[in-house]
């Protein structure tokens, strides 16, 4: 496995995200071919990159693309 599957597959997972918004590990695990640990290098990688964020809800962990609000602009 190489970085440029790593990024690949966080392309593809940003992807579903926005699709579906938030989601579980277990259903992208559940929606994709992708292995656990592919699924977690790939969040990995879009955290670094401040492109998601995790919540934990129930004891799930779960992801949704980080969507920085909105500011107004004055010209």
């Amino acid at each position: 496995m190489s970085i440029i599957d790593v990024s690949n597959k966080a392309g593809s997972i940003y992807y579903l995200l926005e699709q579906e918004n938030r989601l579980s590990v277990e259903q992208l695990i559940q929606q994709t071919d992708l292995g656990e640990a592919y699924i977690l290098m790939a969040l990995g990688w879009l955290a670094r990159d401040n492109r998601i964020v995790f919540l934990e809800t129930g004891g799930a962990l779960s992801v949704q693309i980080n969507r920085p609000p909105m500011t107004e602009i004055h010209y």
